[in-house]
């Protein structure tokens, strides 16, 4: 079923009930990566952003980088939709970590 609606807010309510909805993450850490997975489950399509390389490839491998995210969750087949999409995302929350203080923790 496609989405259709006669206004922005009742285009977004009807994608998000019938699960056309692209969503978009930025920022796949502790809080963006856990967020994504849980879009994918309840079975929207996700597009995730991270300015790490290295986290990105690891994560189009299979590999979680997130202690709360195991990593043969990350390469289900339920989740792969994470790493695959358009480029316009219907929603794009964003997960990136807030400033660190002095001693380089998050706060």
């Amino acid at each position: 079923m496609t989405a259709t609606a006669s206004s922005a807010a009742d285009l977004l309510v009807a994608k998000t009930q019938d699960r056309s909805a692209l969503i978009g993450i930025v920022g796949l850490g502790y809080v963006g990566l856990p967020l994504a997975m849980e879009f994918a489950r309840a079975g929207f399509r996700v597009l995730g952003f991270d300015v790490s390389r290295s986290v990105v490839e690891g994560l189009s491998q299979g590999r979680s980088h997130v202690q709360d995210v195991a990593s043969v969750d990350v390469g289900s087949s339920q989740s792969r939709r994470i790493w695959h999409g358009c480029v316009s995302p219907t929603s794009c929350p964003s997960a990136c970590p807030r400033p660190y203080p002095r001693r380089r923790t998050p706060t």
